[in-house]
């Protein structure tokens, strides 16, 4: 019964970030398609345009692109080619995907450990952005935290998946 609850709860934090991690994304590409109908604006029908816009925009994106791959991550969609893989023996298809699983940990957290530190050199720098004055450090933090969040949703998938039967596409 523990062991139960404690799976349900688990499962409701995973669906939590993968729900958060989508309204940011969204919510994200409505922000940018709103700025870039100011930048539009500013630059046709005012005598100056607005210079903050594509910096904030870039900031926008940074954010949107990496919640939408942890989304995606949790979802497993990202892109994969995987025809060997369907013609691979049962047991070999879980070798394979425990593998992956480990190689994508790996080099996530590598790329978290080394962003990591790129951010902490922002920050020590007091690094600002050149239209808003925003602290750079800031918005660079989100590479990080979001790398190490898709590395531990990989290990939990791994440990969900590895006793699951296996599916087939298109089923």
């Amino acid at each position: 019964m523990q062991k139960e609850r404690e799976a349900a709860s688990s499962c409701y934090l995973i669906v939590a970030i993968e729900k958060t991690s989508l309204g940011i994304a969204a919510g994200g590409l409505c922000v940018l398609v709103i700025l870039n109908a100011l930048n539009v604006i500013g630059r046709s029908l005012l005598p100056s345009p607005f210079t903050w816009v594509d910096e904030c925009m870039s900031f926008v994106m940074v954010v949107s692109v990496f919640s939408g791959a942890l989304a995606a991550t949790r979802k497993g969609c990202h892109i994969s080619v995987d025809i060997f893989y369907q013609l691979m023996p049962l047991m070999l298809r879980k070798v394979v995907r425990v593998a992956g699983a480990v190689v994508s940990v790996a080099t996530l957290a590598t790329l978290g450990v080394a962003s990591t530190k790129i951010v902490d050199i922002l920050r020590q720098f007091d690094q600002r952005s050149d239209a808003m004055e925003f602290p750079v450090w800031i918005v660079q933090s989100v590479v990080p935290i979001f790398l190490f969040i898709s590395a531990a949703l990989i290990i939990y998938l791994a440990f969900q998946t590895v006793d699951e039967p296996e599916k087939v596409k298109g089923e």
